[in-house]
């Protein structure tokens, strides 16, 4: 039987679009055998592994009222961050909304956190096998430039990991997945824009301790492209099963209002519906 993985990008707040499809893939009992999450993804990808339906819908509305989670000018702080995970991945999980740890480390599925390493640059995948992978794998595949300080996971230093790998669907390739879904979080042909020059500059002045992180932060719009290029590809040759949202995403990269979230969340379920006979016929080839 084809081994099938499961790929899900992030985007900050555009990355709930994920929420959507997953429910579809545990209410078809469709499930990976491992997943790679990436930024927000991750986030999103831990309620697929609890195998918790619409816990990553009630989350992403639940956060909208958390002002402990969400705070701009937290940044300015000794925290230097605007999101705080440890109150999302340990308060939040263990009371408002309850995670089932127990399906989640009893689950044979793969997980990996994509993150993008300050020291050198580089993708790294941090495996869910991991006994210190929650909270802080994925803070540190979620902590966006610009609103996070590096995140320390065993003494490293990581930031998103969508600067170095915005879908990890060749990373999924060299594992020998035979089946590959993805579920990207920008509508179908979209391309990344240069950098701004004061998005430049910001990121150069926050990170300056970090050159090869900043070295692949410039090339990030260009790796974005190139990587599309390739899923295009991929997919056209029948090695991959994408899904887009059918429509660009009308989302604040920090979105805090309910009604867009829920429109977003709503526009992924409908996304799902429509694409599951192809996505069945392409798991049954």
């Amino acid at each position: 039987m084809a081994r099938i993985a499961l790929c899900l990008q992030g985007g900050g707040s555009r990355g709930t679009y994920v929420a959507g499809p997953l429910a579809l893939l545990m209410e078809k009992e469709i499930w990976a055998d491992a997943v790679w999450g990436t930024s927000c993804g991750s986030l999103m990808g831990l309620n697929y592994l609890s195998k918790q339906t619409h816990r990553a819908e009630d989350e992403t509305i639940f956060l909208c009222d958390d002002k402990e989670f969400f705070r701009p000018y937290r940044i300015f702080s000794k925290e230097k961050t605007m999101f705080n995970y440890d109150h999302l991945l340990n308060q939040v999980t263990h009371h408002e909304l309850p995670f089932d740890y127990d399906v989640f480390d009893k689950n044979l599925c793969k997980f990996y956190a994509v993150s993008t390493s300050c020291l050198d640059g580089k993708a790294y995948y941090l495996e869910k096998s991991d006994l210190d992978f929650l909270p802080d794998a994925i803070a540190a595949s979620s902590a966006l430039p610009l609103t996070s300080k590096p995140v320390l996971y065993h003494g490293v230093p990581y930031l998103d990991g969508g600067v170095a790998c915005p879908i990890a669907f060749e990373k999924a390739l060299e594992e020998g997945y035979e089946k590959i879904i993805v579920i990207a979080t920008r509508e179908k042909g979209y391309r990344k824009s240069e950098i701004k020059p004061l998005q430049w500059r910001l990121v150069s002045r926050m990170y300056r301790d970090y050159p090869f992180f900043l070295e692949c932060y410039s090339r990030s719009s260009a790796i974005y492209n190139a990587e599309m290029e390739k899923m295009a590809a991929l997919e056209k040759a029948g090695r991959l099963f994408v899904l887009y949202p059918s429509e660009a995403p009308k989302v604040k990269h920090s979105e805090m209002d309910k009604k867009a979230l829920q429109n977003l969340i709503d526009l992924g379920k409908k996304d799902a519906v429509e694409a599951l006979p192809l996505l069945k016929t392409y798991l049954s080839k």
